[in-house]
């Protein structure tokens, strides 16, 4: 199968993990009947159809009739009795980032290597990087690979690690008999809210997600249920998030304040911070002030009880807790940090969505499955 990008909505991606998780997360022998998934997952029987389809036609579930008196047999479902693997490479301008999990996104192993374009080329790094992971891969070799999620940090590149990234891409698809599907890093970060969501101790709480990137993406968990929504795609929502500062308007913002044209990434500014420059230290408070504003008009309308922060340095995290701890009203509010690092976790997650490449895949809910 060949690299695959699809527009397919998220809701649709968290709907085939659902039925997905209920099938697989069983352990290998237990069944699970049409009946049950359809309640349990609360799709309607034509969409649980479907996806149960596609899962057999790719091998990896079967399907039994049992009669049990009178009536309609009951068609049950269960895991082919196979380990199943699935892998997650993230890329970014100083290193290329492997790992892989189980349905359950327990690991098995996690590996990276440095990456330096100015020394060596892309198709050097790709033959370290195919020899690193083809030693990993022989120690599980009963598993079957379902699928392969990768992604690529856009903000932390450029073309030279965007072309290294698409390249590794088509190595991957040519050597291993698996679904490959190619993301941005700002979607990944987006809609892996839905794992860190459902944590047993927070599954009473209002809780959101904010990841500014190259837009404000939000994540919510409301009442128990999860919803998505881009700034872009509802006006109500995009009215709450207006003023938050974007990748693109702080390195400007950052021209400006050191009259350096040539300025052109947002690890620029971020190294800045960390040296202690005054102009970078001066744009860290006013991302903060603009992101407290964002925030404190989202938790007065959600009712939040935590808010995540994604795509930021602690400087800025740090700046935008003295805000919210002197505003009224607002002492038990949680403002949080997912660091950037953790990326490589929320790809455990793109490992098992790449299974939905051969059925179109746009964006899954990447820690969630």
């Amino acid at each position: 199968m060949g690299i695959s990008m699809s527009k397919e909505t998220a809701k649709n991606q968290v709907s085939r993990s659902i039925v997905r998780r209920l099938i697989l997360g069983r352990g290998r022998n237990a069944m699970i009947s049409r009946q049950e998934l359809i309640r349990y997952s609360k799709l309607n029987p034509r969409t649980v159809d479907s996806y149960v389809a596609e899962l057999e036609e790719r091998g990896i579930i079967s399907r039994e009739t049992v009669s049990s008196g009178p009536g309609r047999p009951e068609t049950y479902y269960r895991s082919a009795n196979v380990p199943v693997l699935f892998l997650g490479v993230h890329v970014y301008s100083r290193e290329a980032w492997v790992m892989a999990t189980d349905i359950d996104q327990h690991p098995y192993f996690m590996d990276k290597l440095p990456v330096n374009l100015d020394d060596h080329n892309s198709a050097w790094h790709i033959n370290r990087f195919m020899a690193m992971l083809d030693r990993l891969l022989s120690q599980f070799p009963s598993y079957r690979l379902l699928g392969i999620g990768m992604s690529y940090h856009h903000y932390r590149g450029g073309l030279k690690t965007k072309k290294l990234f698409q390249e590794l891409g088509k190595a991957l698809t040519q050597r291993y008999p698996a679904p490959t599907n190619l993301m941005e890093a700002a979607d990944v970060m987006l809609l892996s809210y839905c794992r860190v969501f459902l944590f047993p101790h927070q599954q009473h709480l209002n809780l959101a997600l904010l990841n500014p990137s190259d837009n404000a993406y939000l994540g919510l968990r409301l009442g128990g249920r999860s919803k998505l929504f881009a700034q872009r795609t509802n006006s109500q929502q995009k009215k709450m998030l207006e003023g938050i500062l974007t990748h693109d308007t702080i390195v400007n913002r950052f021209r400006e304040l050191t009259g350096n044209k040539d300025i052109r990434e947002i690890h620029e500014y971020r190294e800045a911070v960390f040296r202690g420059d005054p102009a970078a230290r001066q744009l860290s408070r006013e991302e903060a002030e603009c992101l407290a504003a964002a925030i404190i008009r989202l938790q007065k309308h959600y009712k939040l009880d935590v808010i995540y922060l994604t795509n930021i340095i602690s400087e800025t995290h740090c700046r935008v807790q003295e805000i919210i701890r002197k505003t009224p009203g607002l002492g038990n509010f949680q403002v949080l940090r997912l660091r950037e690092f953790s990326i490589i976790h929320y790809l455990t997650g793109a490992c098992e969505v790449a299974l939905d490449v051969s059925c179109g895949f746009f964006v899954n809910e990447l820690t969630g499955n």
